[in-house]
């Protein structure tokens, strides 16, 4: 049981920190020089 929710808990943590890479790396892509 605990084991599941702390699961769920790590999955949702890393889902979440990737679409904020996600979305900073999208705003900050076109101010770096090609």
């Amino acid at each position: 049981m605990t084991l599941g929710v702390r699961r769920l808990g790590y999955e949702s943590a890393t889902f979440s920190a990737n679409l904020r890479a996600g979305k900073t790396h999208r705003a900050t892509f076109p101010l770096t020089p090609s």
